[in-house]
């Protein structure tokens, strides 16, 4: 990137952030604190009303515009991408919005550009398995209200269906965030009922409206400690086991999902090591590579796979 393309950059940066940093900017454009300082300074001599808060950052002064921005058909092409696959992937409530952003960033295209996505448009298919509504029950439409609910920190009250004892129960809590985890959004968020931090899965939500009374986020973790929290080693069991090299390519994928913490190959076999949550849940993905994998620990892992071929044996005798 050269100069007047970042310092262009920056221009369009001030104006959609509220405020951003020197450090921001410089990690964002992989250079120097001065050299953005320069930048800046550029800005200002061309007439831009940059305003600044020691320790806050830059911003754009109230009142100040820029002109319509132009679109690049890679863009358009990257945007149409997106919205194929929030298509698939996504949430019922962002896929109408979605939609609508990407019409507007076509109504400003050249026409060339328009030609150019209207093609690529025609060779883009996602296609999933994986159907949106996993309880068959429930649409995926909460997200946008969620959304919103995280902003203005309104609590959410909702009817939310549990798998394990297949009923909705009422549900008033505080979010803290949203997170896509191996194929579906999660929520987390405070649970009044269970006085705890609790993981809602959205497309398990009945319904949902926002309360008028709102929370005080700072009562509650980030959501970034959240997730640490829930991958931190002390709630999870060490797992090893040893996998037939002639089945260890297939499913390749899914050992990442189940928490893959190193892997040493042979000219027969991989010993695996994993970190994981449920010794339940990871028995049942080892029962389909049958007599191909050993487990090398712990003990429990095994005596949960000896529980799981008798009640299958019995099932089927």
């Amino acid at each position: 990137m050269n100069r007047l393309e970042r310092i262009t950059s920056i221009l369009l940066l001030l104006q959609s952030r509220k405020k951003i940093t020197a450090q921001q900017l410089a990690d964002r454009f992989e250079t120097s604190i001065r050299t953005i300082y320069r930048d800046i300074r550029v800005l200002e001599e061309a007439g831009v009303p940059i305003g600044a808060e020691a320790g806050i950052g830059y911003y754009i002064m109230d009142g100040y515009s820029l002109p319509p921005v132009l679109f690049t058909k890679e863009e358009a092409g990257a945007m149409l991408t997106a919205e194929k696959l929030l298509g698939k992937f996504g949430d019922v409530s962002l896929n109408k919005e979605f939609t609508s952003a990407t019409e507007k960033v076509r109504a400003v295209l050249r026409s060339t550009d328009k030609d150019f996505v209207e093609t690529l448009e025609q060779h883009i298919l996602v296609q999933t398995m994986r159907p949106l509504v996993d309880t068959g029950e429930f649409p995926n439409k909460f997200i946008s209200t969620i959304q919103q609910a995280l902003v203005e920190q309104r609590i959410i009250e909702m009817n939310y269906y549990a798998h394990y004892n297949e009923k909705a129960t009422k549900r008033i809590i505080e979010p803290i965030g949203l997170s896509y985890v191996n194929g579906s959004w999660h929520l987390f968020a405070w649970c009044r009922l269970r006085n705890a931090v609790r993981d809602f899965r959205p497309d398990r939500i009945k319904n949902l409206h926002l309360l008028d009374e709102k929370y005080n986020k700072t009562k509650h973790p980030l959501l970034g400690d959240v997730m640490k929290e829930l991958n931190n080693p002390k709630h999870l069991t060490r797992i090893v086991i040893r996998l037939d090299n002639q089945v260890s390519k297939f499913d390749a994928d899914m050992k990442y999902f189940l928490g893959l913490v190193d892997e040493t190959k042979s000219t027969t076999h991989s010993e695996l090591v994993f970190k994981h949550h449920s010794l339940n849940n990871f028995a049942r993905w080892l029962l389909h590579w049958g007599n191909k994998v050993e487990i090398l620990e712990p003990d429990e892992l095994k005596t949960e796979m000896k529980k799981l071929t008798t009640e299958l044996s019995l099932h089927y005798t």
